[in-house]
C-alpha cells in the first residue's frame, strides 16, 4: 500500500509541476511579475483592464489580476497548458514501469507461490501500479484545469466558435461542449490522462517483467515509444495524416486534428493493452516451465 501511495505522489507532483511551469511559461508570468515589482504604473494598468473588478492598492487582487492576464478563454488556456503532455506521456509511463520493476524484483515476485493463478496475480500487481500512476496524473490534470478555470476571463466557449478540441465531439453533441464545458474537459481527461497513462504504464510494466536491469527497463520502452512516434511522423508525411491513428500519442494529438474519428484514436491504446496482457501470459507460461 505504501508503494502505491508513493507512486501516486511521485506521478502527481511531477506532472503538476510540469503543467504549472508550462502554464507560467505560456502566460509569461515571470516577466510580467518582474514588471509588476519594478515598473511604476504597471499594477494600476492591470487593475484598469481587469474584468473581475481589481482594486488598485489591494495586493491580493492585483496579484490575481496579474495571474489572470493572458489567455481570455478557459478552453484556450487549458488546451495550451496540457499540450506538453504529448511529450511526457511516454516518460511518465516508463517511470511507472521502472517503479513496478523495482517493487517486483524486491518483493512481489517472491510472493507468487502463495497464489493459484500466476497470470491474474501478475496482472493485478501491474494494474495496481498503473492505476496509482494514472490517478496521480489525472489529479494533477484536474488541479491544472481548476487553475485555468479560476483565472480565465471567460468560462464558457464563445458562441459559434470552433471548439479547442474535437475529441469525442463526433460521438456526443456539440451542445454538450458548449453547455457543459467543465464536464467535457473532465471526460476528455479520463481518456487522455487516466486511461492512456494506465495503458502505457501497463505496457512498460509488462516489458519490465522481461528485463534484467533497471537501465533496460527504462531505455527499452522509451526507445519503442519515441521510435514509433518518429516513424509515424514519416508515415504521415508519406501516406497522409490518416496514419496518425498509429501514433502512440495520437489520442492526445487528436485535439489538433479536426474531423478525425475518436474511436480510431482509441484503437492503438486498446491494442497496446491487449499486447501487454499477452506479454504477461507468455511470461507466466515461461516461468512455469
Amino acid at each position: 500500500m505504501k508503494h502505491r501511495i508513493r507512486t501516486f505522489v511521485i506521478a502527481f507532483v511531477l506532472m503538476f509541476l510540469v503543467f504549472l511551469v508550462w502554464y507560467c511559461q505560456d502566460k509569461q508570468l515571470l516577466p510580467r511579475f518582474i514588471r509588476y515589482i519594478t515598473e511604476d504604473g504597471y499594477a494600476e494598468r492591470i487593475c484598469e483592464s481587469d474584468p473581475f473588478g481589481c482594486t488598485y492598492g489591494n495586493k491580493p487582487q492585483e496579484l490575481f489580476a496579474l495571474l489572470a492576464r493572458g489567455y481570455e478563454q478557459f478552453s484556450d488556456d487549458l488546451s495550451s497548458t496540457i499540450s506538453i503532455y504529448q511529450v511526457f506521456l511516454p516518460i511518465i509511463s516508463v517511470i511507472g514501469g521502472a517503479m513496478f520493476y523495482r517493487e517486483w524484483n524486491v518483493i512481489d515476485k517472491f510472493k507468487m507461490h502463495r497464489h493459484q493463478s500466476r497470470v491474474k496475480t501478475e496482472f493485478a500487481l501491474m494494474s495496481a501500479n498503473a492505476t496509482a500512476v494514472a490517478l496521480g496524473v489525472f489529479v494533477a490534470y484536474l488541479l491544472t484545469m481548476w487553475l485555468c478555470y479560476t483565472t480565465a476571463w471567460f468560462k464558457k466557449p464563445y458562441p459559434g466558435a470552433d471548439p479547442y478540441s474535437d475529441f469525442l465531439l463526433d460521438l456526443i453533441p456539440i451542445e454538450f461542449y458548449e453547455q457543459h464545458i467543465v464536464l467535457y474537459w473532465i471526460l476528455l481527461g479520463v481518456f487522455h490522462f487516466f486511461a492512456a497513462t494506465w495503458i502505457y504504464c501497463l505496457f512498460s510494466s509488462a516489458i519490465a517483467l522481461y528485463c534484467k536491469s533497471m537501465k533496460t527497463t527504462v531505455l527499452l520502452p522509451l526507445s519503442i515509444f519515441y521510435g514509433l512516434i518518429f516513424a509515424n511522423t514519416w508515415l504521415c508525411r508519406s501516406f497522409g495524416y490518416f496514419m496518425i491513428y498509429l501514433n502512440p500519442i495520437g489520442i492526445l494529438a487528436s485535439m489538433v486534428f479536426p474531423d478525425r474519428s475518436s474511436l480510431l484514436f482509441m484503437a492503438f491504446p486498446l491494442a497496446t493493452c491487449l499486447i501487454s496482457m499477452a506479454m504477461v501470459k507468455i511470461h507466466c507460461d515461461y516461468e512455469e516451465i
